[in-house]
Order: structure tokens, then sequence, then C-alpha cells
């Protein structure tokens, strides 16, 4: 049973927590990003570039914390 909670997270080199904290922060950035998404619907002025830029911060991110 334990294996199902650390199987992924020990294949990207991680423990369980170091996951969980990860992906918290991950949700918290989409979280964020999605009501400026909302926002910038209604205002198109507003936040012009923040999806873009969020997604590319947390394509870098992933991207260079892969184990090589």
């Amino acid at each position: 049973m334990l294996k199902l909670f650390t199987e992924h997270p020990e294949s990207l080199g991680m423990t369980y927590y170091e996951h969980m904290v990860g992906s918290l922060h991950y949700s918290y950035l989409f979280l964020v990003g999605s009501i400026k998404a909302g926002i910038h619907a209604i205002l198109p002025f507003l936040y012009e570039t923040s999806t873009t830029d969020l997604v590319q911060s947390v394509r870098t991110h992933l991207v260079t914390s892969r184990i090589k």
C-alpha cells in the first residue's frame, strides 16, 4: 500500500514529502494563474502575458529539474 504513495515520487528522485510540497506549489501557481486568466477574459488590458509567462516558467522549471 505504501508503494502507491512513493513509487511516482521516487521515480523522480524525490521523497513523498518533497513531491507533495512541489505539487502543492504548482497547484497554488495554477490557481493564481487561473484567476488572472479569468480577469483577463473580462478585462483584456490586464494580465496580458500572465498565462504565457506562467506556462513558460513552469515548463522551464520542469525541464531543468528532471533527473539526468
